[in-house]
């Protein structure tokens, strides 16, 4: 179980960035040497998209190698710099709490309105 725990974003962002790019692929391909596109391959793409981003923010923060400036931190004396990190900390987390309910407010309206993908007729909900 730990090594399921330790590397679960990885079981997903591997086999998403490996689609991804097999599906742009084929349609590169369709587009320029058989003069045809698929319909579905942009948008599924961009949902993947998305995913992937979700689990690599989930990712690199499990692992503490999120994009932080450093040199602003090193601006303040030694002895401030432990109370700044935890101020910054706490506005990351008051941001997340505000884009978190943001969210479910948003996913309550698509699921009321029953928006569906425009190629793939997906319920956007789930996406």
């Amino acid at each position: 179980m730990k090594f399921f725990n330790d590397h679960l974003e990885e079981f997903f962002i591997i086999p998403l960035m490996f689609l991804m790019s097999v599906i742009i692929g084929i349609q590169v391909i369709m587009r320029y040497v058989f003069q045809n596109s698929l319909v579905w391959s942009e948008e599924l793409s961009r949902y993947m998209f998305i995913w992937l981003i979700y689990f690599a923010v989930s990712y690199t923060a499990r692992r503490e190698k999120h994009i932080r400036i450093d040199a602003a931190i090193n601006l303040y004396p030694k002895k401030l710099r432990p109370y700044i990190e935890i101020l910054s900390e706490l506005i990351v987390l008051g941001f997340s709490v505000f884009i978190a309910v943001t969210a479910v407010t948003v996913f309550q309206k698509i699921t009321w309105s029953g928006q569906l993908s425009p190629a793939m007729r997906i319920p956007m909900q789930y996406v």
